[in-house]
């Protein structure tokens, strides 16, 4: 199922990482995924709600959650807003693999 997506967004807190990751490899990688998701936003990984850390669920009031896996092994986590004229991906965080098994509790 493809889902309309007018925006893809970061949180302050995303958006002052991504700021700060200068002309990388990753930032380019974050870059073209934000284009993924706008064509898609569903081609993440929906994340169950028993797994949801906590933490997104008081500071950002989370009714959904998914993982996107970038090929650098970082995990993009974000949250999909249905607005009237389509959705509107916001990304949460960017994880390397041990902070995301840290954050989930793997």
């Amino acid at each position: 199922m493809v889902s309309v997506v007018k925006d893809v967004k970061g949180t302050i807190e995303f958006s002052s990482f991504f700021e700060s990751l200068g002309n990388t490899a990753l930032k380019k990688e974050i870059r073209y995924s934000f284009s993924l998701l706008k064509s898609d936003c569903t081609i993440g990984d929906k994340i169950k709600h028993s797994l949801w850390p906590q933490i997104y669920i008081q500071k950002y009031q989370i009714t959904n959650l998914w993982r996107y896996p970038l090929n650098s092994g970082w995990r993009l986590l974000y949250h999909v807003v249905g607005e009237p004229d389509g959705f509107t991906v916001y990304i949460l965080e960017a994880l390397p693999h041990d902070e995301y098994e840290k954050r989930f509790h793997y």
